[in-house]
C-alpha cells in the first residue's frame, strides 16, 4: 500500500512518471506536495465530488528535462499538479475552479487547448493567475482568451 500524503492522494500517485528515471521528492519537496494536496487538491475533490485523476505531480530533474518542463516549474519542488477530473470533461473542472479561485490558494491554473488536463499550481503568495495555453504554445490571460478550449 501506498503512503498517503492525504486521504485521496498518495504519494506514489503524486510521483508517478512514465520515464524510467529516478522521481523520488527530498524531504521538503514532500512536504510541498502534501501542503499541494491538502490546501488544493482535497479541498477542490471536495467540492468536485468525486475523484480526480493527477498526471503529473511531482517531477524530479531529470524527469522534468525528459518532458520537456520549464527549469523553473513548480512541479520541480512539489508544488504543481497536472489534473483531470474522471469521468468528466476537464472544462467542467475549470468552471468549478473559476467559481472557487478566492477559496483556493492556486497561484497558477492553466488549462491548455486540446488536451485533457489543468495545471495547478501553488506559491507562497498566489497569483492567482488564469492562463490558457494555445496549440501554438502562447500563453493567454484568461480574461483575454476568445478561442475554444475543445
Amino acid at each position: 500500500m501506498s503512503e498517503l500524503l492525504t486521504t485521496n492522494f498518495s504519494l506514489a500517485e503524486m510521483t508517478r512518471t512514465g520515464w524510467k528515471l529516478p522521481n523520488k521528492p527530498n524531504k521538503e519537496e514532500k512536504a510541498a506536495l502534501t501542503a499541494l494536496c491538502l490546501d488544493v487538491l482535497e479541498p477542490l475533490r471536495d467540492l468536485w465530488g468525486g475523484p480526480i485523476k493527477v498526471n503529473s505531480g511531482f517531477r524530479s530533474e531529470k524527469v522534468n528535462r525528459a518532458v520537456g518542463g520549464s527549469p523553473h516549474s513548480h512541479h520541480r519542488t512539489g508544488n504543481a499538479a497536472d489534473i483531470q477530473p474522471v469521468g468528466h470533461d476537464r472544462l467542467e473542472l475549470w468552471e468549478l475552479i473559476l467559481q472557487h479561485l478566492p477559496c483556493l490558494p492556486i497561484d497558477q491554473a492553466i488549462v491548455y487547448e486540446g488536451t485533457t488536463h489543468i495545471h495547478l499550481g501553488t506559491a507562497e503568495k498566489p497569483r492567482r493567475q488564469l492562463l490558457v495555453k494555445t496549440k501554438a504554445g502562447n500563453y493567454l490571460s484568461w480574461d483575454r482568451y476568445k478561442g475554444p478550449l475543445k
